[in-house]
């Protein structure tokens, strides 16, 4: 390695991570495993910090598939940290997701539980920033779902069925709303104009502050003081974002309606409206 030129080294890490995740997708789990463990120390050794959470989450999700959950717990672990540092939202659902899997198969089924709402929130959050198209919001989650499956699991085995039925419904809910959220356009009519540009130029600042947060991360050498600046004024901004909306529905009362932006009705409301105990709801 120390006489390999840097190129020659990286393209090495490139060809160890893909042959490593092809072989997972294949099922050869304990070949994927030296690939990527190999890759790993690689990316390390060149200081590929980029590559590193990628590494980690995919060797985390092989380790599941090879039903060693506690080394899936460490790699998620660890996963989740580096995606964090970068600013890898779609890594930080996957490394929540396989965290969650892990402590559900190690018996830890309330850890279990935090780990996977983490990666619920971390997709409801990323799926604001896309564009309002249904069908881009609906391919977004055709690859998500699984979360709430394996929430739902995570909620059952505490017993928890109302909950777990919950889950289950706030995953179907999800992608109908994002289809009908396509249907949006006259949503914003009764707005002023004042509200519509406050809005348009609050939401610029939450994606513009977001973008300068991924710009950053993804430097070779990150500055690590203005990326915390940065993301404590991107979460400032989000919360600035959501408050004056919130002031907007509580103006434009059917605002919220029209938009979709509310929780699926919990199970025992549901129960409690039905007529009788003979009755069901279709």
């Amino acid at each position: 390695i120390e006489t390999t030129p840097d190129a020659d080294l990286y393209g090495r890490m490139m060809h160890l991570y893909n042959y490593g995740s092809y072989l997972a997708k294949w099922g050869r789990n304990e070949e994927a495993l030296t690939k990527l463990h190999d890759g790993l120390a690689l990316a390390e050794h060149i200081e590929r910090r980029e590559m590193i959470p990628h590494f980690r989450i995919t060797l985390a999700e092989t380790a599941l598939n090879s039903r060693r959950w506690a080394e899936a717990e460490t790699f998620s672990r660890s996963a989740l940290e580096a995606a964090r540092g970068f600013a890898e939202p779609f890594l930080v659902i996957r490394a929540n997701d396989a965290l969650g899997v892990a402590l559900y198969r190690l018996g830890r089924y309330r850890e279990a539980e935090d780990a996977l709402e983490a990666a619920i929130e971390a997709i409801n959050r990323l799926r604001e920033e896309l564009p309002a198209a249904p069908e881009t919001l609906a391919l977004f989650m055709r690859d998500k779902t699984s979360v709430y499956y394996h929430l739902m699991q995570a909620l059952l085995a505490q017993g928890r069925t109302d909950d777990a039925l919950a889950a289950a419904e706030r995953a179907k809910s999800r992608v109908l709303l994002d289809v009908l959220a396509g249907a949006e356009a006259k949503a914003g009519e009764s707005l002023t104009a004042e509200e519509k540009q406050k809005e348009a130029d609050l939401w610029k600042q939450v994606i513009d502050l977001n973008r300068q947060v991924m710009d950053e991360s993804r430097k070779a050498t990150p500055d690590r003081q203005r990326l915390q600046v940065l993301s404590a004024a991107a979460d400032q901004a989000h919360t600035k974002f959501r408050t004056f909306e919130n002031a907007l529905y509580a103006n434009h009362e059917q605002l919220r309606l029209r938009r979709l932006d509310f929780e699926p009705v919990a199970p025992a409301t549901l129960m409690d409206r039905l007529p009788s105990r003979e009755a069901a709801l279709v």
